[in-house]
Formats: structure tokens, C-alpha cells, sequence
């Protein structure tokens, strides 16, 4: 089959990769959907984009009317990609570099969407199994670009990446599934192997709400021991062991079958070694598209379209995709429907809170996503199909949901601030507040790995209920998400003064964490005397059972009353306010402005503010120009009722310093519970 004209206009478009505007280069499509149909008919391209739009957009269009309406006159953006040349070249591409090109194809509502990969059928393409008309789900399919990246990341990536030297052969876990021979000859067992070395993989992944997966119990240690029959273990199971097997691994680490999940002692021994376990695995497998431990990893890709381009497009000079004035024959060329990072940021697991540590603590992870695989590590994320080449270290902090080894995290200790390392938690905070948890009693334990990697880079400070005590002053005034409405109280178990308390998503407001710690303060600053945490067990893997913070600081009471003109942060009325109190000094005089903690019902009142540390803010964006303002980080507190001097958080805020309502205050001792 040819191409249509409109998409011979595509593929020759002579347009700048990119345009000082900013605005991306596009072409005019089909006007109608009857008319993108009608010349899906004799043209591959349009049968490419019609397939993968319509597959794409279901669940907004209903029916061919809702696609008649939407469509509105499709606009082909051309995306000019050399995301298949090597990634460490260290030259700009030439023409002879490129092999594909991006292309997507929207509606008049950006959301409605699909993005294609067009390129020359070269050598290698028949190499990636994902370019063949219909990859198998099957191990044998992935195999190939598996060792692939492997192998490079093995050989081209720093340490941050690989293990080194005896580190290669790591301290196993004390169990691992033994997975035997690659031919699968042998049943896999359970294996203890305290004190032993050797190459393993782990697992990621969503137990799922209904039944359970299966489970290593008190009573199952001996059966298990002796032998697995692969047939009764979930999908995702044998998905992960097939895969050990064929890297020639020998044992792998799934959390439900590794830690005995009826002994508490166990649980939370094995939880508090989830730094080490994840840190010194070969390789992390992620299950993520599966809702639960039947969903598997290996899934059938969507189809790739073969066709011909005559004549053929070519990276020309000066960045510009247009025809090759030298070709002589038609190119063959692939286009296939192309998957997104960002339909890993919202797969089922990358929204659970266990999750995170074990991304983030695992040198290298493959995330099995719907659509094809992709890899992450210190040094590089890619896509099976190579529409997805990224190399993180020049990139800065990533968004949030984090599905790898940031490289910001992983860099050698000396080249890694205190202060960085501070503000690297509180990212980390940031987004694993917003992720679920099956049991809320977990909130500390799922994070209990990444709290002991951080521990042995800040060696000489101590991990105090989800914050760290050098920097705890910092750290105390941090709010619930403002863009993520309100959360709520955990319970009695992490004292107020924690964000651990919080069931919701939180961010960081005053940490002026700079380079060196301690910060010189101010005398009206809180002074922290002391801080405890009670545990049920094990510190960190256990229950929190409350926490007590004494300090000297100033506290006046308030007037507050919602702003108005913020009810758009609010919960609807009926449900209760969660927006913007100002806080007044007398009838009228504003002096700053808080926000709860949870979704109050009240709307004006009384409250204690605890001036915590001052912070000072230049405005250069308003005049007078360089406008220096200074202003205190506050908690709000109320009383327990059980002692005089004793509080609790009920939520955080800000007073203008100028406002002088702490000028003739004397400091006090409080106690926040």
C-alpha cells in the first residue's frame, strides 16, 4: 500500500525540530472522521493513526456520533525524535543516525490523543521483537533487549548503577525463592541463606483487594522448603521466575513468599532490611501494570504496520525533517502505536506507598507496562520501542511518582551535600504522602528502607518520626497539599507534630535548608529541649504509639476566620472548609494566615500560634523592587485537656514578622503531643 497524500505531506514536512516560540510543529489532517476512515481504507498511515486513536480515546467516545463531534479536524503534530540513534554518542545526529521519527495525532481537546512512532525498517529494528507484527507475550520475546540493557548498564554506567568488585555477588537475603535450572528441570523452593552470596532479582508489585497472593506462613516454612509448584503461585509469580531463569539468575526475593507474613517478629525484622534487600539486587522486576498478583508481567504489545515511504524522509541540515534529495528507492518504514512515561506515572502500582522505597532503593528496575517494557536506572530510562531515551542526571529532581533509581539519590557521598540531602528526602516525602497504603499502621514501615539509605548518607543524625532531629525545627511546619484537598487523622499511633499523622498528601514548607546545619536563629525561634517516639516493636517497622516534643517558644492566641476568596482550596460547604483561615489581631488587623490539617467544619474561632523560625522573602516582581519581608512559620495548636502546657497540632501557617504580635511575648515551655 502508498500513502495518502495528506501523509506524504507528513513524512515530507520540512519543519525546524524546534521554533523559538515554542510551539510545535504541525500539519493539517482529515477534517472529518468519515474522511480519516474512508482513506484508512488504502493508506497504512492512516489506518495506524485511525486504529490507535480510536483505541486510545474509548472510554471518551462512545460511539461513532461522539467520534464525528470530537474530531473537529485532526491535527498531526510532527515530532522530530533521534531517540533511536546510540544514547552515548557524544556527537550531534547526522542524517545517517536517525531512525525515527515521533508522530502525534490529537483533537481539538489536547487530552484526546495518540502518539505513534514512524520509522526505517533497518537491521536493528528486527532485532527489538516489539517492531515485529505481533511480539508473544513470552519470555524469549524480551529476553533480547532485556540483556541488552543490561550489558550496558553493566559496562557503560557508574557505580550508582552496578554492583562492584565482591559486591557482584552481594549478601542474599535470609530467604530467597531458589528458582533452579533456566530449563525449569527443578520445582522452585524456599531457600534460607543467611550469610550466603549471590545474584538475585526482586519484585515489585500490587497484592491486589481480594484474595490474597500466596503467603510464606509459620506452618509453610518446611512444605515450601522443599518444593513450589509454580502452578499454584500467581501469574505475576511465574512471570518473575521465568524471567530469573532465563537471565541465568538463581534466586529471586518476593516479599509474600520471603518474610513469614504471620510472624511479627519477622515482619518487622525483614522490613527494617528492605534498604540492603532492594539496594543489592541484580535487577528489580515491576509488575505495573497488573492491579494484582494475577494481572502477570508479559503482555502481548499493540501490532506494527509495515508500509513504504517514496521518497523517503531525512534528517537534513540545520535540524530540519525533509525529503532526501539523493534517495533513489523507497524506504520501508514501521509505525506502531507508542506508550508513555506518563501511563506509568498512573498504573496501579506507581500509586502505592511500599512501592517507592523499593523503585527508588533498586539499582535497576523493568517496569512491565501494558504496552511494552521500560528501564530505569541511575543513568538512563528507556522505552522497549525507543521512543523513551532519558538521561536523568541532566535533568535535575524528576516528578513525582518517582518509578526509578533517581540520580540525585544514588551519587557518591562526596559529592552530595547535607543539604541536598535534606531537601532529597523531603521530594521523596512529598510523593510518597500521596500514595496509598492498604494498612495505615504501614505508613512508617513502608518508608523504613529509604529512612536507613538515608541514615548511612547523614551519619551523624537520627531519623525522628518521618523527619530528621538536626533539621527538626525546619521540618515541623509542613502543610497537607493545598492542590490535593484535605486529609485526615491517622489516629492515636504518630504524634500531631508529624506528618506521618496525616492520611493525605503533605508538603514541605519551611525548610530553609541550606549547605550547613545547625542555621544560626533568632531568639524568638522555637528551641527544641527534647524529643521521644514510642514503638510497639521495632523501631521504624513497628506501630508508632505517640511522641512527645518539648520546646521553648512563643505562643499567642488569635482570631481566625476564612478567606474568602480562597474557598476555591475549600471542600464543598457541606463537607467542611479546608482553605485559607487569616488570622487577625483585634476586630480587623491581619496578621497572617494558616491552613488545618484536616477538613475542619469551623469557620472562624480562636486558635495558639507557636512561632517555630523565621524566614525572610525578597519580592522583586512587585513594586518597590527587592522588597525584603520577614515571617514566621507558625503551628497552630490546641490544648490536650489533660495537662497545662500540653497541645496538639491541629495545623501550620504564617505571621508577618512586622506585625509585631510576638514583639512583647516571653518564651515558654510546650509540650505538643
Amino acid at each position: 500500500m502508498t500513502l495518502c497524500s495528506r501523509c506524504v505531506q507528513v513524512v515530507r514536512k520540512e519543519e525546524p525540530m524546534f521554533r523559538i516560540s515554542g510551539e510545535e510543529p504541525t500539519v493539517d489532517y482529515h477534517s472529518a472522521f468519515k474522511d480519516l476512515r474512508e482513506s484508512a481504507k488504502s493508506c497504512e498511515l492512516c489506518k495506524a493513526i485511525l486504529e490507535s486513536a480510536t483505541h486510545d480515546n474509548d472510554q471518551s467516545l462512545e460511539d461513532e456520533a461522539d467520534l464525528e463531534r470530537a474530531f473537529r479536524g485532526l491535527k498531526l503534530r510532527v515530532e522530530v525524535n533521534h531517540f533511536l540513534c546510540s544514547p552515548y554518542s557524544s556527537h550531534p545526529p547526522s542524517s545517517n543516525d536517525i531512525s525515527a521519527w515521533g508522530l502525534r495525532a490529537y483533537w481539538v481537546r489536547e487530552e484526546m490523543s495518540t502518539r505513534l512512532i514512524l520509522r526505517k525498517e533497518l537491521d536493528d529494528t528486527r532485532e527489538r521483537p516489539i517492531w515485529t507484527s505481533s511480539r508473544p507475550a513470552a519470555v524469549e520475546a524480551l529476553l533480547p533487549t532485556i540483556l541488552t540493557w543490561l550489558k550496558e548498564c553493566d559496562d557503560l554506567h557508574t557505580s550508582a548503577c552496578s554492583l562492584e568488585g565482591v559486591a557482584k555477588h552481594p549478601l542474599l537475603p535470609t530467604r530467597c525463592i531458589d528458582v533452579g535450572e533456566a530449563d525449569g528441570s527443578v520445582e522452585p523452593r524456599l531457600a534460607i541463606l543467611g550469610g550466603c552470596h549471590g545474584r538475585y532479582t526482586t519484585v515489585s508489585h500490587c497484592w491486589g483487594k481480594g484474595q490474597l497472593p500466596a503467603r510464606l506462613t509459620t506452618s509453610s516454612v518446611l512444605a515450601l522448603s522443599e518444593a513450589i509448584n509454580l502452578d499454584t503461585l500467581p501469574r505475576t509469580y511465574r512471570d518473575a521466575v521465568s524471567i530469573t531463569r532465563a537471565l541465568g539468575i538463581r534466586y529471586i526475593w518476593i516479599d509474600s513468599l520471603c518474610i513469614i507474613q504471620d510472624d511479627v517478629n519477622d515482619w518487622e525484622r525483614e522490613s527494617a532490611n528492605m534498604a540492603s534487600i532492594y539496594r543489592n539486587a541484580y535487577l528489580n522486576l515491576a509488575a505495573t501494570s497488573a492491579l494484582d498478583s494475577d494481572g502477570g508481567c508479559m503482555h502481548t504489545p499493540r501490532p506494527t504496520t509495515g508500509f513504504q515511504i517514496d521518497p523517503p524522509p531525512r534528517w537534513s541540515s540545520w535540524g530540519r525533517f525533509g525529503e532526501a534529495a539523493d534517495a533513489e528507492q523507497a524506504t520501508p518504514a514501521l509505525v506502531r502505536a507508542s506508550g508513555s512515561v506518563r501511563n506509568l506515572e498512573k498504573a496501579a502500582l506507581n500509586t502505592r506507598a511500599w512501592v517507592l522505597q523499593e523503585v527508588c532503593l533498586s539499582r535497576r528496575t523493568i517496569h512491565f507496562a501494558q504496552d511494552q517494557m521500560y528501564w530505569f536506572c541511575a543513568e538512563r530510562e528507556a522505552s522497549e520501542d525507543g521512543s523513551h531515551v532519558h538521561t536523568p542526571r541532566y535533568a535535575g529532581p524528576p516528578r513525582a511518582p518517582l518509578l526509578g533509581p533517581p540520580h540525585w539519590l544514588t551519587g557518591q557521598k562526596d559529592n552530595v551535600t547535607r543539604g541536598s540531602v535534606y531537601t532529597m528526602w523531603w521530594t521523596l516525602v512529598e510523593d510518597y504522602s500521596s500514595r496509598a497504603l492498604t494498612k495505615a499502621s504501614d505508613k512508617m514501615a513502608a518508608l523504613a528502607g529509604l529512612t536507613q539509605f538515608f541514615r548511612e548518607k547523614l551519619s551523624e543524625d537520627e531519623p525522628v518520626a518521618g523527619m530528621w532531629k538536626a533539621e527538626l525545627v525546619d521540618s515541623l511546619c509542613w502543610t497537607c497539599n493545598p492542590f490535593h484537598g484535605g486529609g485526615s487523622r491517622l489516629g492515636s499511633g504518630p504524634p500531631s507534630w508529624s506528618w506521618i499523622s496525616i492520611d493525605g498528601p503533605i508538603k514541605r514548607n519551611c525548610c530553609r535548608m541550606s549547605n550547613e546545619l545547625p542555621h544560626k536563629r533568632t531568639e524568638k525561634e522555637l528551641v527544641i529541649e527534647s524529643v521521644d517516639v514510642g514503638w510497639s516493636g521495632r523501631p521504624l517497622t513497628s506501630s508508632m504509639q505517640g511522641g512527645r516534643l518539648v520546646g521553648r517558644g512563643m505562643l499567642v492566641e488569635l482570631d481566625f476566620r476564612l478567606e474568602e476568596e480562597h474557598v476555591h482550596h475549600c471542600a464543598a460547604a457541606d463537607t467542611g472548609n479546608k482553605g485559607q483561615m487569616i488570622l487577625y489581631q483585634g476586630e480587623s488587623r491581619v496578621v497572617g494566615r494558616f491552613k488545618f490539617d484536616w477538613r475542619a467544619s469551623v469557620s472562624s474561632g480562636a486558635v495558639r500560634c507557636l512561632a517555630v523560625t523565621q524566614k525572610q522573602v525578597t519580592l522583586n516582581f512587585c513594586p518597590p523592587q527587592d522588597t525584603v519581608y520577614f515571617w514566621f512559620h507558625v503551628l497552630i495548636l490546641e490544648p490536650t485537656g489533660r495537662e497545662d502546657g500540653e497541645f496538639r497540632r491541629i495545623g501550620a501557617g504564617k505571621v508577618w514578622a512586622d506585625s509585631g504580635v510576638f514583639d512583647q511575648v516571653q518564651p515558654l515551655v510546650v509540650q505538643i503531643v
